[in-house]
């Protein structure tokens, strides 16, 4: 994950010389898009990493962990990737005076995602096939990381199919009352734009010390 963090950027920081080609700069934009984007490139790793690490805990390794663990992840993990690219995109092609503000977001954000995917689905793997399975802990000598490490998983575990799983049942069981809920929600906020009652407003005016 962290390599999928470092590549992308490195990547995407190699293909400056093009940015002057959509007009953007090495700014304050282009910097906040890459603070932003930060959160956005490591979803693919996390993902592809621990389907590649449920492969392995199943008794498959080596490069057979890394092509089932990858194969079974492939397509939302890059429609996922792509549907994000396609909000961002539009951006670089705003009229007027705004395009100044979104173009270079929008060229920092796709150039990352896309070396980020390319790193997920190629790269990566070829790092996670050297794992092995989770050894047992040694009842005599337990180390304390190896305990806290147990301890950790086994929460997440808890928490993934103990918790969240059984609410997820109950709420595909209940689909219509969560749909209509939603809706619900939707039309309230739409009323409350409508209404004005939350304010809208691309540049907001801020106060200034001098006048």
């Amino acid at each position: 994950m962290t390599v999928g963090i470092a590549t992308s950027f490195a990547a995407s920081f190699a293909l400056l010389p093009l940015l002057p080609l959509f007009d953007v700069s090495l700014n304050m934009l282009s910097l906040f898009a890459f603070m932003m984007v930060i959160g956005i490139v490591v979803d693919d790793a996390i993902v592809i990493g621990e389907s590649i690490h449920i492969t392995n805990e199943q008794g498959v390794e080596g490069d057979d962990a890394a092509i089932i663990g990858v194969a079974e992840v492939a397509k939302p993990v890059l429609f996922g990737v792509l549907t994000t690219m396609v909000v961002f995109a539009p951006m670089a092609f705003l009229p007027g005076s705004t395009a100044e503000y979104t173009r270079a977001i929008s060229i920092v954000v796709v150039l990352a995602l896309s070396f980020s995917i390319l790193e997920a689905l190629l790269i990566l793997p070829s790092h996670l096939r050297h794992l092995k399975k989770s050894a047992a802990i040694d009842p005599q000598k337990p180390s304390k990381l190896a305990l806290i490490q147990r301890r950790v998983a086994n929460s997440m575990s808890y928490l993934g199919n103990d918790l969240y799983g059984p609410f997820l049942l109950r709420m595909i069981k209940h689909k219509y009352l969560v749909i209509t809920l939603f809706v619900g929600g939707l039309l309230v906020a739409a009323n409350l734009l409508a209404n004005n009652y939350v304010k809208q407003s691309f540049m907001p005016k801020i106060a200034s010390d001098k006048i």
